[in-house]
């Protein structure tokens, strides 16, 4: 007799587990691939990316003498800058007023000094200062008589005139006050400063006064008339 050929039926609960099976036996193919995979390709990854980084690194651009010659020279311009910006503060602050340049003259070989001794050199340039600030000094400290001042302010109380005369000899000045009797108006300090022996030269000096923040306003006065 032939064998008779069997058939086996799978109940719905059987279908399920054998799909389930499949299944779990493809994600640990697939989970042991990647695991390989990441195993040989890691290293080449960090090689090129350790080749990227030299590469990139021996682009960078070293300075060439040009760029360096560019920089020192704005570093010269930096310092001047630096060093005018100094001295006029220095200037500012001393009250001296340099109306024109200073041209000094210096030797062609200069050697260091010994310690105690003072060259040519420094002699001349201490002379042209001295003489240069001489010039630009108030006409009133170079003549100490004349018929002429500046009035500065007129106040009714003498302690009052006292507090400015005080501050403008804080500020290097010689002003004096004046008791003056006005008849309708009253008693009255008036505060003056300098000596001049004409109106014009006393009108210089207080507007070169009140450019330098010395005075706020001044009139002319004759002072035998007061």
């Amino acid at each position: 007799m032939r064998d008779k050929q069997r058939l086996y039926i799978y109940g719905r609960r059987e279908i399920v587990i054998l799909l389930f099976l499949a299944f779990m036996v493809t994600l640990f193919a697939f989970t042991l691939g990647v695991h390989f995979g990441k195993n040989i390709g890691g290293p080449k990854i960090e090689t090129a990316k350790t080749e990227t980084a030299v590469a990139g690194m021996g682009q960078d651009k070293v300075p060439n003498r040009q760029e360096l010659a560019e920089q020192s020279v704005g570093v010269n311009q930096a310092a001047d800058e630096t060093m005018n910006q100094a001295l006029h503060e220095e200037v500012v602050r001393t009250g001296l007023k340099l109306d024109r340049a200073m041209q000094v003259e210096l030797p062609e070989k200069t050697k260091a000094p010994t310690k105690g001794a003072t060259t040519n050199a420094d002699k001349k340039s201490v002379a042209a200062v001295a003489e240069h600030v001489a010039e630009d000094k108030p006409q009133e400290d170079q003549v100490e008589v004349g018929k002429y001042t500046l009035q500065i302010g007129a106040f009714r109380t003498e302690e009052e005139a006292k507090d400015r005369v005080s501050f403008l000899e804080a500020a290097g000045q010689k002003p004096f006050y004046k008791n003056v009797d006005l008849k309708s108006k009253g008693k009255w300090y008036r505060v003056y400063l300098g000596h001049y022996r004409s109106s014009e030269q006393a009108e210089e000096a207080g507007l070169r006064y009140k450019a330098q923040n010395v005075i706020e306003s001044f009139v002319v006065s004759n002072k035998l008339e007061n």
